[in-house]
């Protein structure tokens, strides 16, 4: 992927988006700017802002959800976790 992005980058440079001193994406998205400033200020930002309580509760049980799956699955497989080269 990060391959796929610097190729993509060096032929249309027009596609990134930055405020011009290269430290801070722009989206043009208000919340996800300002994360992306307190990320490049080394500050962890509150990536539940903007959502309603109920909203984050609901995403919680998802994550967890997601997470217990993983487990259980890799507590079946047969083999060790390995980290392939895949090309």
């Amino acid at each position: 992927m990060v391959e796929f992005f610097e190729d993509y980058y060096i032929k249309d440079p027009s596609a990134r988006l930055d405020r011009g001193d290269g430290a801070t994406k722009v989206t043009g998205d208000p919340l996800i700017d300002k994360w992306e400033r307190e990320l490049s200020d080394g500050l962890v930002p509150d990536l539940s802002e903007g959502m309603t309580p109920v909203e984050h509760e609901d995403f919680m049980k998802w994550s967890e959800d997601v997470y217990k799956k993983k487990q259980e699955f890799m507590a079946f497989r047969d083999e060790p976790d390995v980290i392939r080269e895949t090309y």
